[in-house]
């Protein structure tokens, strides 16, 4: 009997909670629907709001260009409807304002600068065209718009591999890397494009090389919008030789000594370690190198030795290296 008015009682509290529940959703849902009429019956009224458009300048002139910071929204006092305000306020990024050169109506600071302005309310019928007939257009934004404008200079600036070359064992860079073309043609304002020596191409890295190649990679493209390149990837040429080791065993020339005086240095020669490609090997002479010792660092010699000195050597020959760098002399008059 106890258990009997046990279940007695949980199924009177389920069937209340129930009910309680069934009230509670049924009025949210009411609530719900009063705000829908309520927020269709104000969206229903004309309003006055300010709603900021962002900016579309397409400005396409071909012997200057635009160089000041332009604003890049403005903001626009509009009145109509609810609904349309609505739509306005949540569609407007997707609707920027366009503004061409041919549709301004410039004013000029003096007849000496570039320094351009453009009072807004001339745009109010241009603008007011874009927005349609559901909305009015009341002022605009800022009330001026500034301009700048540079001449477009062109000019060439060579172009520079930014690449890193790992090679496979006895393979080296032959005669240098090159790129085709050599340079490119950029143009934009000339405070820009003075600063403008040179244009890289994108890092890249390649490893165990044993060949010849080449290569398509982009420029790097420029910081500043208003810079322009005629081409946007070279290709770079990357020549590859195999190489050898080899040596030249060549005399010490002593300079800035007195015509009424002889030294000699012990040994007479340097020898010369180097790396050559194979196919200059054949090319190596021991005329091409040039080793010194300056008769005027005798006072400042160590241990009375002095210091040899490679002052020159072919373009082709890699990893350079001799001995002796120090050498013992004896003058004679």
């Amino acid at each position: 009997m106890e258990k009997e008015s046990k279940d007695r009682e949980g199924y009177i509290l389920r069937s209340q909670e129930y009910k309680f529940k069934q009230k509670f959703f049924t009025f949210l849902f009411f609530l719900a629907l009063s705000f829908i009429f309520w927020l269709l019956n104000a969206l229903d009224h004309n309003y006055t709001t300010n709603i900021s458009f962002p900016v579309d300048y397409r400005f396409h002139f071909l012997e200057k260009i635009m160089v000041n910071d332009k604003p890049q929204e403005l903001s626009l006092n509009l009145s109509g409807r609810g609904y349309t305000l609505l739509r306005n306020v949540f569609t407007a990024t997707q609707h920027p304002i366009i503004l061409k050169e041919i549709t301004l109506n410039y004013n000029r600071y003096n007849s000496d600068t570039n320094q351009l302005y453009v009072l807004t309310r001339s745009l109010k019928d241009i603008i007011q065209r874009q927005l349609g007939t559901e909305v009015a257009l009341n002022y605009i934004s800022p009330d001026t718009i500034f301009y700048e404008f540079s001449p477009v200079e062109r000019k060439k600036v060579p172009v520079e591999p930014n690449v890193d070359l790992a090679f496979s064992s006895q393979f080296m860079l032959g005669s240098g890397i090159t790129s085709r073309p050599e340079s490119i043609l950029i143009s934009g304002p000339h405070i820009l494009t003075d600063t403008i020596n040179k244009v890289q191409t994108i890092y890249k890295k390649f490893t165990k090389i044993d060949k010849s190649f080449s290569v398509d990679l982009k420029l790097i493209p420029p910081v500043n919008n208003d810079i322009h390149y005629d081409k946007s990837q070279v290709t770079i040429n990357i020549p590859v030789d195999k190489y050898t080791e080899s040596f030249v065993m060549v005399p010490i020339k002593v300079i800035n000594i007195p015509d009424s005086m002889e030294m000699k240095t012990f040994p007479a020669s340097v020898k010369i370690n180097f790396i050559v490609a194979l196919q200059n090997y054949n090319l190596v002479r021991p005329r091409q190198f040039r080793a010194i010792v300056d008769y005027r660092t005798i006072t400042t010699s160590i241990n009375n030795k002095l210091k040899v000195t490679l002052e020159r050597q072919p373009a082709f020959v890699k990893s350079v290296t001799y001995r002796p760098k120090n050498v013992d002399f004896i003058i004679e008059k």
